[in-house]
């Protein structure tokens, strides 16, 4: 991303033309506030999800070399999956918030799921994204990073206390 010339050239014209400035300041607030804990929230969750993966896999399987790689491909399949999935639930929540701010919105059903293609265009941190599809595609990769992390430490632990 820090080497994604044509993404830092164009960000000043996806920011300046976000919908986020249409809303009054205190809306903007929680707009922000409410993405920050629902990413908080997603993190927690696949972090959770990658100590049931680990605890799953040791238990059936063993604590080889092995058994840590496929489990941490399993569950980085896993967390790309919470991750689109929650991109599916996310536009019924910004949208609740959106009818407690602009009162005149009718209240109806907005959950669509993410095409893959859509999600990869997230991933890719494409230029013709809108602000909030560029930001959900930097959560998508510091969860996917902090997944990799969470095995990487396991399997350098694990190592640790053999050579012990």
């Amino acid at each position: 991303m820090i080497g994604h010339q044509e993404l830092w050239q164009g960000l000043p014209a996806i920011v300046s033309a976000d919908t986020i400035w249409h809303l009054p300041t205190w809306a903007r607030v929680a707009l922000v506030v409410f993405s920050s804990f629902a990413s908080v929230a997603i993190g927690l969750f696949c972090l959770v999800k990658a100590q049931c993966v680990q605890r799953y896999f040791q238990q059936r399987l063993g604590r080889e070399l092995w058994v840590c790689i496929a489990a941490a491909l399993v569950d980085l399949c896993l967390t790309l999956l919470v991750m689109w999935s929650a991109l599916g639930l996310a536009p019924q929540l910004f949208y609740t918030l959106y009818v407690a701010v602009i009162p005149e919105l009718p209240v109806q059903w907005v959950v669509s799921f993410v095409d893959w293609r859509s999600f990869i265009t997230m991933i890719n941190l494409s230029v013709a994204s809108t602000l909030a599809a560029m930001a959900t595609g930097l959560l998508i990769w510091v969860i996917a990073v902090a997944t990799m992390l969470f095995w990487i430490i396991t399997v350098l632990g694990k190592n640790r206390v053999k050579s012990r």
